[in-house]
């Protein structure tokens, strides 16, 4: 499967990611691959990405966004935001806001 990149994208991965050109189209390849579409996710992540579809696909890898179209081609690229993919905790039925706090104050 080949992929490539517009000149846009190789500039945003220069410039989000701080690689060069021949890695950033090695990343790219990964990210076709690899990527997580809108169906692998729930709800909230699943309607993020599908809002950044437009024609093209919307791809979830490495913490960031690839939007690439139908050809294999991406077309640029952001990082995620913070709250997007992260685990969420339960204690029974209650969602723990604050993971890292609720262990503190729940250690034996």
């Amino acid at each position: 499967m080949n992929s490539y990149a517009t000149k846009h994208c190789l500039e945003r991965m220069k410039e989000r990611r701080g690689i060069n050109t021949k890695k950033a189209e090695r990343r790219i390849e990964q990210a076709v691959l690899r990527g997580k579409p809108f169906t692998a996710f729930s709800s909230k992540e699943r309607a993020f990405l599908q809002q950044e579809e437009d024609g093209c696909r919307a791809l979830a890898y490495d913490g960031y966004c690839y939007i690439i179209n139908e050809r294999n081609l991406c077309i640029t690229l952001y990082p995620l935001p913070d709250w997007f993919s992260r685990k969420k905790h339960f204690d029974g039925k209650k969602k723990i806001r604050d993971y890292k706090k609720y262990v503190l104050m729940n250690q034996p």
